[in-house]
């Protein structure tokens, strides 16, 4: 692929080659193509997504034992309880609304990622499916989410041409 013109990147398309690069050889694949997030916002500042060089090194090192596929299967009974609540949730909503049968999907994600979070990392009961106003835990993500703008959005889905 070309980005531009500027930068030629390889496309890895092969499942055990990709098995191989992210899992046993990622130290040799520190630097990924930036994301420009604002420099002033502390919190996605310090993602993983946005560090280059040694300290994504350090970062991914720290973070890796967190998500062994041992860790993850255990969650998955936690999070198959919340799309259980996911599906009633939106069962609910398509019945309350009638005829014209819609519902807004950005607040049933919403409640429904809020939900996974509580629960599988937090321990605790989002609470995010008994009401239809969001919950306090909702809340404190929203004043976290990081929104695009309509421009934004456009520059990140065309900044990539293929040839």
């Amino acid at each position: 692929m070309i980005d531009f013109g500027v930068k030629t990147t390889v496309l890895v398309t092969y499942p055990e080659l990709i098995k191989h690069i992210v899992v046993k050889d990622f130290d040799h694949f520190v630097d990924r193509k930036a994301i420009n997030f604002p420099k002033a916002d502390k919190i996605f500042s310090k993602m993983l997504v946005t560090q280059r060089g040694e300290q994504w090194k350090d970062l991914r090192s720290k973070m890796s034992p967190t998500f062994t596929t041992g860790k993850i299967k255990r969650m998955f009974q936690i999070m198959k309880k919340s799309g259980d609540r996911f599906v009633s949730f939106l069962e609910q909503e398509i019945a309350r609304s009638g005829p014209e049968g819609e519902i807004e999907l950005s607040d049933a994600y919403s409640k429904m990622t809020m939900d996974v979070i509580a629960t599988a990392a937090c321990g605790i009961d989002s609470k995010a499916f008994d009401n239809k106003e969001p919950s306090r835990f909702e809340r404190m993500g929203n004043k976290l989410r990081f929104q695009l703008s309509g421009l934004e959005m456009f520059r990140s889905l065309s900044f990539r041409t293929i040839r």
